[in-house]
């Protein structure tokens, strides 16, 4: 039932608003026509890796198939830098990490409680404390030959059994685990020296030099293991962020490097320069990948260090991704086609490589626009044109890329022609729609028209008299 208004009679419910009527069929194709250009142009970008690289970076396998440097042979076949590299080559293998190392466990299997006692006493000892026992654990780990002084081993067990924190469960197992390392790796301080670490003589045969894990269980290997890994931890908390080079990036700096020759390519995030210095305290120490075009590289003389470095390469790239902010790459050794790029050289013009490692730091430095920031990796080189075919690796580079952009310019012009053809139909046909629609409302108004009445033809008869 309907009540209606005692204003105007009318229904006091609102009246139903008359919808527009659809637009014109030839709008709509207009409409259409429109979508359909902009999906393929859309789609044809879409299909661009380099759109992904900046945000993404770039997968190594993806890579090793795409890019015409990384695809470039050595001589006998082989690819350098990756993992299926011919050993008998004659170039110079840049990173061989270690794989099915019995004494290095993985952090994931290492239970917390290990890894709290290890942080805990790590941070009972002195810097030079911590930097002697990572050297003396990276060698147990590396199964070199080592021997330490009996006198670190005892004032090690005295700080165990003395720092807070620790459990009497705790402090018997680490007392033990230091008790049986000192049982076969020790040697007695008869001469004082300061040097609390001496390397192994391996021409000796005697029992004072044997390095074989008899005493030592699975228990003491993951407490070495947690330990070795909260030394690291607290070298790495040392390094100064956002600044130059430091004294106290002195210990992470060459512990990294000593080990960049058995950093894991399997599993490193694929990166760009953006996340490293808006985020750097989430990739801080992880296992990262970059690629980029050589822009400088300079050879530099190690300061003396603990773990045995001589030398290492320092590396500028600019990013695959075209970004002008570059990265710093610390690599122990570096392929001649790296090494002939030199301190003044041109960002478009080097080689391009991919390297994996760990990100250090952000590094300052000065620009032409001031002070700036990079940042820094230590790792190696996984993948590099081969020096005797840079040429032929220049020469497919450019054919791609004529190739590809004649790709893409026969597929513009061909997206142009299908719109330019699209457009003027639908205007021819919005044009003769238009004038059928002008000629029937002209036909139509005619139609409607009245002839003059009788009014005005009477009115229309004197004038035509006096004009006779």
């Amino acid at each position: 039932m309907r009540i209606p208004s005692q204003l105007n009679d009318e229904t006091l419910y609102g009246r139903r608003r008359r919808r527009p009527q659809p637009a014109q069929s030839y709008r709509r194709l207009i409409r259409l026509g429109v979508a359909l250009v902009l999906v393929i142009v859309v789609m044809q970008q879409a299909s661009q890796p380099e759109v992904y690289q900046t945000f993404f970076g770039e997968d190594a396998d993806v890579a090793a198939e795409s890019s015409p440097v990384d695809a470039v042979a050595a001589p006998g076949g082989a690819l350098i830098g990756d993992a299926g590299q011919n050993a008998k080559s004659n170039s110079p293998t840049i990173g061989n990490p270690t794989i099915g190392n019995p004494r290095e466990i993985a952090l994931d299997r290492i239970p917390a409680s290990v890894l709290d006692s290890a942080r805990i006493i790590t941070g009972a000892l002195s810097q030079n404390e911590q930097r002697q026992w990572t050297v003396v654990l990276d060698r147990w780990q590396s199964n070199e030959s080592f021997r330490v002084i009996e006198s670190v081993i005892t004032a090690t067990a005295d700080v165990v059994q003395q720092v807070d924190g620790l459990d009497d469960e705790q402090r018997i197992a680490w007392t033990a685990t230091l008790r049986r390392f000192g049982s076969q790796f020790a040697t007695v301080d008869r001469v004082g020296v300061q040097l609390n670490v001496v390397a192994g003589d391996p021409t000796r045969d005697d029992a004072d030099n044997e390095t074989q894990d008899e005493t030592l269980g699975d228990g003491d290997h993951v407490r070495l293991n947690a330990w070795l890994a909260s030394l690291d931890q607290a070298a790495t908390e040392r390094v100064v962020d956002g600044a130059l080079w430091r004294s106290e990036d002195f210990d992470a700096f060459y512990r990294q490097l000593d080990q960049a020759d058995r950093v894991d390519a399997h599993g490193a995030i694929a990166v760009a320069v953006v996340p490293l210095m808006q985020q750097p305290e989430i990739y801080l120490g992880r296992r990262v990948r970059v690629q980029g075009r050589v822009a400088r590289s300079e050879k530099k003389e190690a300061a003396a260090n603990p773990f045995g470095v001589q030398s290492y390469w320092e590396l500028w790239i600019r990013p695959s991704s075209g970004g002008d902010r570059p990265f710093v790459l610390i690599v122990p050794d570096a392929p001649q086609s790296v090494r002939a790029v030199g301190i003044s050289a041109d960002a478009k013009k080097g080689p391009e490589i991919r390297v994996v490692g760990k990100f250090f730091k952000r590094l300052a430095y000065g620009s032409a626009y001031g002070a700036d920031a990079a940042p820094v990796i230590i790792g190696r080189i996984v993948g590099y044109p081969s020096d005797g075919a840079l040429s032929a690796a220049s020469a497919t580079v450019r054919g791609s890329t004529r190739a590809d952009r004649e790709s893409q310019v026969s597929r513009f012009w061909i997206v142009l022609g299908l719109a330019v053809l699209v457009g003027v139909s639908v205007a021819a046909v919005v044009m003769w729609r238009t004038a059928i629609y002008a000629k029937r409302a002209r036909q139509l108004r005619n139609s409607h028209r009245k002839s003059p009445g009788e009014f005005l033809q009477a009115f229309d008869g004197p004038d035509s008299d006096q004009a006779t």
